[in-house]
């Protein structure tokens, strides 16, 4: 037998709250649109998300990942290609 729970998770760190993780995407797009990559800064992102510096750091080691995942969000929700198109009329 076994001691091991098989529902344990694998790996040691903060298991990620979506709603943690939207907060603090929504508020990194809102200060970058405010004030620029001049005036963005993780403790800003912080205040507006409601969320700590720490846990921020815990995923995004740096604010230039930050900003790299909301322009990913945003490309994708700016690029919609409809699914009835057919192949060729989408390179046209």
């Amino acid at each position: 037998m076994s001691d091991e729970n098989p529902k344990s998770r694998r790996s040691a760190g903060a298991v990620r709250s979506e709603a943690s993780h939207q907060a603090i995407i929504d508020a990194a797009k809102t200060l970058l649109s405010e004030k620029g990559y001049v005036g963005f800064s993780i403790d800003g992102v912080a205040r507006l998300a409601g969320a700590s510096k720490p846990t921020i750091y815990r995923w995004w080691a740096n604010k230039a990942q930050l900003i790299a995942e909301v322009y990913e969000v945003e490309s994708a929700c700016a690029i919609h290609i409809p699914e009835d198109l057919e192949v060729s009329q989408r390179f046209l």
